[in-house]
């Protein structure tokens, strides 16, 4: 039973590895109405020291703020 349980377990990781869910980044909305910008769990995976941080650092915020205002740009 237990291998068949594993059997499972692995499959239903596998099925949602394939998900958008899986490269979706988190918000979190703090009691102070700031928010928590999370990695997804996919760069988790590809990235396991930052398992134990997975909030994005200042720099990386910096980062995405300049690209979504690159895209703002860009589209009409």
């Amino acid at each position: 039973m237990a291998e068949n349980t594993n059997d499972i377990v692995k499959l239903t990781c596998d099925i949602y590895k394939k998900t958008l869910a899986y490269e979706l980044e988190k918000i979190k909305i703090n009691e102070d109405g700031t928010t928590t910008h999370f990695h997804s769990d996919k760069f988790l995976d590809e990235h396991p020291e930052r398992r134990d941080s997975p909030e994005y650092t200042p720099e990386e915020e910096l980062e995405q703020l300049s690209m979504l205002g690159k895209i703002a740009q860009i589209l009409p």
